[in-house]
């Protein structure tokens, strides 16, 4: 047994430093080296290389230059109207009917007669002076009482419709009651006027207003007191189109636009 331990000391002994020597044994390696792609080698060899360069001028071509559209709005886009166009120079005067929109209510025109007192019914802001204005001038007061309310951004337009100076002086008639702008208004020679019309002339019928029972009074003769009395039934007119009961008016007419006697 002695023999025996004594046998395997030392064979330890003796493996020991060849061990240590194994370890530190490192072979070099003998494999080659993988080369990179061809793809990576110009970026490889630029990143290795130091010392910047210039890079070289990308090569003309005979492509034209590109050049911007003379206008970039598309053919087929329609601009909205412009306050700018509006007449400047003309001052209006009582008799006058001008045309008045709001670009943003997308609403027809509407005609707007200057009353006796130079004055026009404009819808939600009510008589506003305007004999004396021109029409751009009036249209920017508009604008911004408008803005100042009701509207965020109002485009107003007005034009002119019927110049006092144009009316043929074929006598007058008179409209009062139940109307936005009451007074007396030419009869224009250039036209067939009659009681619708003269109703729309007048700022169109009030809130309360009796429209079928609209009464047209008329002397018998141009010297007498006596009078005949038509009823006129507008919402044949206004509402149906029937021009049948729609009857021409004459010089010194009265037309009377009662009150509805219950308003609801």
């Amino acid at each position: 047994m002695r023999s025996s331990a004594v046998t395997v000391a030392l064979a330890i002994a003796l493996l020991l430093p060849f061990g240590a020597v194994l370890a530190q044994y490192n072979p070099p390696n003998t494999t080659p080296p993988i080369p990179p792609p061809p793809a990576l080698r110009p970026a490889l060899e630029s990143s290795s290389n130091s010392t910047p360069t210039n890079p070289s001028p990308a090569p003309a071509t005979n492509a034209p230059p590109a050049q911007l559209p003379a206008s970039t709005t598309p053919k087929n886009v329609v601009m909205p109207p412009s306050m700018d166009k509006i007449e400047d120079k003309r001052p209006l005067m009582i008799g006058d009917v001008i045309n008045f929109r709001v670009v943003e209510d997308h609403d027809a025109p509407r005609s707007l007669p200057l009353n006796d007192s130079g004055e026009i019914e404009v819808p939600l802001l009510g008589r506003i002076p305007a004999a004396g204005k021109t029409l751009k001038k009036l249209a920017e007061e508009l604008k911004a009482l408008f803005e100042k309310d009701y509207y965020y951004q109002a485009t107003v337009l007005l034009s002119m419709d019927v110049t006092a100076r144009s009316r043929a002086k074929m006598g007058k008639i008179y409209v009062v009651g139940q109307v936005r702008a009451p007074g007396a208004q030419d009869i224009p020679e250039d036209e067939i006027y009659t009681v619708s019309k003269a109703v729309l002339r007048a700022g169109g019928f009030g809130d309360f207003a009796d429209k079928r029972k609209v009464k047209l009074v008329r002397k018998k003769a141009p010297d007498s007191k006596e009078t005949d009395t038509i009823i006129v039934d507008c919402t044949e007119v206004f509402d149906k189109g029937d021009t049948s009961h729609d009857p021409v008016v004459k010089p010194e007419d009265l037309i009377i636009i009662p009150q509805r006697l219950i308003n609801f």
